[in-house]
């Protein structure tokens, strides 16, 4: 207020012409003026204006600028809200895009999945069915067999006291460890109703001697084998065994994994013996095994997968564990529907983690995807044994090969059957 004191108007004028005698000074006029002086006319009625007239000094402000000023300025207000407006509008319009393209993907995504399906009819590999012997053609109740890397066999000719190598195709096997007339012994060059074989990837031979209560191990060419485990004499303490059945090596550290059946216990050996599953007497419960047989080590979860044969189920034992957990079958109850198990004795897995078991007493192999109860036969007939080439009797054991081919021991038809997988099924469904 101290640029513009006071200013009285009285009896305001009608909008006329400037009388001729009004000066107007220019706005950008640099010229010093003290006083504006508004003469009356004879047109106008009389006004006064007071002595405190509008004083202009060189920086003066022209009023009638900074109005049209004012008016080109937009309100900073309106700006943000406008902006913040556009951001949300451009948010939303995002996240339904995100959320309407992705709920069209995930309903039409194609998923595949292999069918596994194999040729019911098996095709015998090794032995002649329903006869038993000696000679090089026979077998006599095969236990185990093991596959190396050119598909040849080795078969854990259990009642003819050796182990057969049996080259694929073959008519005839030869015998690799044990006496080949059959005869039982206990000395070096013997062997006593050897139910379990493995051959490592160099072709070096581990046979569970069952009746002689040891492991013997066959260097690759050699005529003698040498104990790597037990005495030659049943026993409980961890440097015995008690009718030992299958084997599982972890060729990385030379740790074998050996089904302790009579002791009910699968035990470790590197140098020493060490307990690493069971051992807490015959029974069901979570920390017991009731006649382990068949083995398999699942190097990527580090646990053993035992066929706990007299439970009738498949458990998994993690290594250091106290405890199993349940794969297949249920404890400690026997049957033949698709979801019991009778007498398991082999087990072994495939690349896709799905279970393949030797359910012994069933007289058939069942087939179980990961975390599934029920499971499906995928060779034998349920609940009948036979000899034809659709048939099993007590089959003790299995093994893949090469695009997951089976090999079946048929125990009770003193052969060894091999099935082929004739169909992997890709199928798509969307979810």
């Amino acid at each position: 207020m101290d640029r513009f004191r006071s200013v009285r108007v009285t009896n305001v004028p009608k909008r006329t012409k400037h009388h001729s005698s009004s000066k107007v000074i220019p706005i950008n006029d640099k010229r010093q003026h003290e006083n504006i002086h508004i003469e009356s006319s004879s047109d106008m009625t009389p006004s006064t204006i007071s002595n405190h007239a509008f004083q202009f000094s060189s920086g003066a402000i022209d009023l009638r600028q900074e109005n049209k000023d004012k008016k080109k300025i937009f309100p900073k207000g309106w700006i943000i809200s406008i902006v913040t407006l556009l951001i949300l509008i451009i948010l939303a319009v995002g996240i339904y895009l995100i959320i309407h393209f992705t709920s069209r993907t995930a309903s039409t995504t194609n998923v595949v999945t292999p069918s596994l399906r194999w040729n019911t009819t098996g095709v015998t590999a090794a032995g002649v069915g329903g006869s038993p012997g000696n000679n090089s053609s026979q077998l006599n109740t095969p236990a185990d067999v093991s596959v190396d890397f050119s598909n040849t066999l080795y078969i854990a000719d259990y009642g003819n006291n050796r182990i057969q190598k049996w080259l694929s195709g073959a008519s005839n096997g030869t015998t690799v460890a044990g006496q080949a007339s059959g005869i039982s012994g206990s000395n070096a060059t013997d062997l006593q109703h050897p139910a379990g074989i493995l051959v490592d990837s160099t072709g070096n031979i581990y046979i569970a001697d069952t009746n002689n209560h040891r492991i013997q191990f066959w260097a690759k060419g050699a005529l003698s084998g040498v104990t790597i485990a037990g005495t030659g004499f049943m026993g409980v303490n961890n440097n015995q065994l008690e009718f030992p059945y299958f084997l599982a090596l972890n060729e990385n550290t030379k740790t074998l994994y050996i089904s302790d059946h009579d002791n009910n216990r699968i035990m470790s050996y590197a140098s020493v013996g060490t307990v690493a599953a069971g051992g807490n007497g015959f029974g069901t419960s979570y920390t017991q095994l009731e006649y382990p047989v068949g083995l398999y080590l699942d190097s990527l979860t580090n646990s053993l997968v035992v066929a706990n044969s007299a439970a009738h189920n498949i458990v998994r034992w993690i290594l250091g564990d106290n405890s199993w957990t349940q794969v297949a079958g249920i404890s400690g109850i026997q049957g033949n529907s698709s979801s019991l198990l009778n007498l398991p004795m082999g087990v072994t897995f495939d690349p896709m983690v799905n279970t393949y078991v030797a359910d012994a007493y069933n007289h058939r192999i069942k087939f179980f995807l990961p975390d599934q109860s029920e499971g499906r036969t995928i060779a034998g007939i349920t609940s009948s044994p036979g000899m034809n080439d659709i048939q099993l009797n007590t089959p003790y054991s299995i093994r893949l090969y090469n695009q997951l081919n089976l090999y079946v021991v048929d125990l009770g038809n003193h052969r060894v059957q091999k099935f082929y997988a004739i169909k992997q099924i890709l199928f798509c469904y969307r979810y």
